[in-house]
């Protein structure tokens, strides 16, 4: 299944909501998945999903890997530095991807397209191509869609808190984590991309 749904049911059996109560075992766990080997976390073991399993029949307590090759550092990828409003745009994906995964149970494969609309619908940088230039400008947007008519019966303001909560906890897990959530946006967009052939 998806990375947010193992890692949050790894924190919540241990009571960790917080972004001050991320289990340390968690943050090691993740350090390990660009390594593509198993590994061990709270006595059971997890297993990186890698691109020849089927999504379809893999258990709900795999990760989804991270990128099949190494990353390029930021300044190879550029001549020009990154924007510095770069990490406040990925707060309004983050939480785009968070609510997306709610809304699919964990499992944006079994409508891809759908799952797409739902997360360019949320999210003002994908969507819309709006650059907030404060973290309160990148929530703003997504709770008012959150909490809008299309998606109030889903949960609308008490759905959208719990949200920012999770947003909160993959921040708070770092960067191989949130590598992990790009690298599974990515394989949703290509997912789309096959879908509309």
């Amino acid at each position: 299944m998806k990375l947010l749904t193992g890692l949050l049911a790894h924190s919540r059996r241990h009571g960790m909501y917080g972004v001050q109560r991320v289990c340390s075992a968690c943050k090691a766990c993740l350090h390990e998945l660009t390594s593509g080997r198993s590994f061990s976390c709270d006595f059971k073991l997890l297993r990186v999903l890698s691109s020849h399993d089927n999504l379809e029949t893999t258990p709900l307590d795999v990760v989804i890997a991270g990128p099949e090759n190494p990353l390029l550092p930021v300044n190879k990828l550029s001549s020009t530095p990154p924007s510095q409003l770069l990490s406040i745009h990925l707060v309004n994906v983050l939480y785009s991807y968070c609510f997306t995964l709610r809304l699919f149970n964990g499992d944006w494969h079994s409508y891809a397209l759908g799952a797409a609309f739902v997360l360019f619908s949320i999210s003002s940088v994908l969507g819309e191509g709006i650059q907030p230039q404060t973290v309160s400008e990148a929530l703003t947007h997504c709770l008012e869609q959150t909490c809008s008519p299309v998606y109030k019966d889903v949960g609308g303001l008490q759905l959208g808190l719990g949200l920012i909560n999770d947003t909160t906890c993959l921040l708070n897990l770092g960067g191989p984590a949130i590598i992990c959530m790009l690298c599974d946006l990515q394989r949703l967009f290509e997912a789309i991309g096959r879908e509309t052939k």
